[in-house]
């Protein structure tokens, strides 16, 4: 048993065969383990070893004696160290993340540093089966999904920067078994003593909850990371699908992602929980507010049976709406980014023929008495002369005769149901007042117009309308 890591890790055969492996080493048992093993198999394996070690300022002057001690060891054994120090706890508040999962992403963040300064393609660390036990375990208890529940693999990108792989060939390997070789070849690892502070969440596992469970099962350290694994690979599988038989039917809208209806209303609840997670995800700014089992089965159960205008609260001030065909997932305040012009609600303008009316937000009205000449009008309009013209936003009560009706008037509120006009933008969709009477909506490419305001034969004149926006 006195090589058994070796002999695993060469079974493994992970290692790159030639170039520059940077790991990580913390001076612990884990890491100085790892550290021995890959220093004997370098010759044999064909890379050139490098080592990394990162003091994360959270226990003082032993951070820097591990710092110091990891340095000593490299030197000694003749491979070469790189180290550094960071304020773990005050990239904690800048990230606005957890001190330990701070530290973890630091630690990351400088092994990537490393791997650019050494020119090295992979990183190995020191992880272990009992590490992944205790993930699995900690990500139950806190609630996880299948996400969630995924365990560690021998070969995932580096978390931060994909363009390095992260290697973890112990990861079969007990911690029992990875300090029995430390024992058998007189290795002296240092040991944290924040690793005994039962007050901490993991540790507590560690100590406490995982002897229980062995009690019950003496293996459930395999089963766990069984049970990881497997989430895994169910997770891959699953996020595959997503990204490639659903993410290409979600369009953004600035702030938003929308959703066609029938689409998500199609989909496995396995999946449409799945999509409102990824969405979830992409909109909040606050990696702290993730969104839970409760908002998204809420969420999903409001998309498929809410009615137009329904709404779901998800995490960060995010919201999931019913848009008649749609489903929009952005900011409470978000209103659909619309080639359309939009006015400020109860807003009146009044309006210059011939010539062009400001509307707001870079768009303009025009109106002439002849053809534009390089687009087709929205509206043309018998509008009398010396007849007073504004735009203004709808009222209550507001009614029109919509050309092809045989004069029957309409309420604006039914026809903008009726043409399903987003609920959000209503009070805002520009209405053509002519002397009191509504002469056209600005709505769509063709602007629907007023029986009374058609051009006829007899019209004396007639008054051309259209809007465009002016980019800068």
């Amino acid at each position: 048993m006195r090589d058994f890591l070796v002999d695993e890790v060469r079974r493994l055969d992970i290692l790159p065969h030639s170039g520059v492996l940077v790991t990580g080493v913390s001076g612990g048992p884990d890491s100085l383990a790892l550290l021995h093993v890959l220093h004997r198999l370098q010759n044999e394996t064909g890379y050139r070893l490098h080592a990394a070690t990162l003091d994360h300022g959270l226990r003082g002057q032993a951070g820097a004696d591990d710092v110091r001690f990891v340095v000593e060891v490299c030197e000694a054994w003749g491979i070469p160290v790189s180290s550094g120090a960071v304020d773990a706890s005050a990239l904690a508040r800048e990230w606005r993340k957890g001190i330990e999962e701070a530290a973890r992403l630091a630690r990351y963040r400088f092994l990537a540093a490393v791997a650019a300064e050494t020119g090295a393609a992979h990183v190995a660390v020191g992880h272990h089966a009992d590490d992944q036990a205790e993930t699995v375990l900690m990500h139950i208890i806190r609630g996880a999904g299948l996400r969630g529940l995924g365990s560690m693999t021998m070969r995932s990108p580096l978390p931060g920067d994909p363009r390095y792989t992260l290697l973890r060939p112990f990861l079969n390997v007990t911690r029992a078994q990875i300090e029995a070789y430390c024992r058998d070849h007189g290795l002296r690892p240092r040991h944290d003593l924040t690793n005994e502070d039962t007050t901490l969440f993991r540790n507590r596992l560690r100590h406490e909850v995982l002897p229980l469970l062995r009690q019950l099962n003496p293996q459930v350290t395999r089963v766990l990371g069984q049970l990881g694994d497997v989430a895994a690979v169910d997770n891959a599988y699953l996020e595959a699908a997503l990204h490639a038989g659903v993410l290409p039917h979600v369009q953004r809208d600035g702030p938003a992602l929308v959703i066609p209806r029938d689409i998500f209303t199609q989909l496995h609840p396995a999946m449409q929980r799945r999509l409102i997670a990824w969405a979830a995800a992409e909109l909040i700014d606050d990696p702290r507010k993730e969104a839970g089992y409760v908002p998204i089965v809420t969420a999903v159960q409001v998309a498929v049976h809410g009615v137009t205008g329904a709404r779901a609260e998800l995490p960060g001030g995010i919201q999931l709406r019913v848009a008649y065909d749609k489903l929009i997932i952005g900011p409470a305040d978000y209103a659909p980014q619309l080639l359309t012009p939009l006015l400020p609600e109860n807003a009146r303008i009044d309006v210059v023929i011939p010539g062009m009316t400001p509307i707001g937000d870079g768009w303009r009205l025009f109106a002439s008495e002849t053809p534009p000449a390089d687009r087709q009008a929205a509206a043309r309009l018998h509008i009398p002369i010396g007849a007073r013209v504004a735009l203004r936003t709808r009222r209550p009560g507001d009614r029109f005769a919509p050309l092809g009706m045989a004069g029957h008037r309409q309420k604006i509120k039914a026809w903008m149901i009726d043409r399903k006009v987003p609920l959000e933008i209503r009070d805002r969709v520009p209405l053509l007042e002519v002397d009191g009477q509504i002469a056209a909506i600005l709505f769509g490419d063709r602007w629907p117009i007023g029986q009374q305001f058609a051009v006829g034969d007899m019209t004396d004149r007639i008054v051309y309308f259209w809007a465009d926006k002016a980019f800068s």
